[in-house]
């Protein structure tokens, strides 16, 4: 593992792990918490990193962003 990773880089693994985990209507103690680390690591990520960014790693590549970041 590399000892000089990013914010940025740590923060959207720690999101792609989280949100493998997360249920719509939580039940239990474990899925609520799930659910609530998802929703801040969310917001970081959106206020950090613009809403552009939270697309992209949301849809896997769905969106096409050209070189003003303006969407098409």
């Amino acid at each position: 593992m590399e000892k000089n990773r990013s914010l940025k880089l740590r923060l959207t693994d720690e999101f792609d792990d989280v949100r493998s985990k997360v249920m719509r209507d939580p039940r239990t103690r474990e899925e609520l918490l799930d659910r609530h680390k998802y929703h801040r690591l969310e917001d970081i990520i959106k206020k950090r990193y613009g809403t552009n960014y939270f697309l992209r790693i949301t849809n896997h590549g769905c969106i096409i962003i050209d070189q003003a970041d303006d969407l098409r």
